[in-house]
């Protein structure tokens, strides 16, 4: 998980907009199998496609007919760097 963590953390501080890979394990946690327009916020929707896509490069996400569901490895993640309240548990470098 430490590692999963790590390929996150960098992939948030690369990102010219900002962090968003937990929004995006959320989103896609609490609605399974709901199209990616309805999931992308204000986000550009090949954007967010392309976000899931990083994810799924990682093995955390997975592409259904409709929408996109957590892997196994996603939701054992999410579960464990969460707190209590479902908020992101910060990592120890910040």
């Amino acid at each position: 998980m430490a590692t999963i963590a790590e390929d996150l953390a960098g992939i948030d501080r690369r990102s010219p907009g900002g962090p968003w890979t937990h929004d995006v394990l959320h989103a896609i946690h609490d609605e399974p199998a709901t199209p990616a327009d309805r999931l992308r916020g204000d986000l550009e929707l090949l954007a967010f496609k392309r976000r899931v896509r990083r994810l799924k490069e990682l093995g955390l996400t997975r592409s259904l007919e409709v929408g996109y569901e957590l892997s196994p490895r996603g939701a054992m993640y999410l579960q464990r760097s969460t707190v209590g309240d479902g908020r992101h548990r910060p990592s120890p470098e910040g």
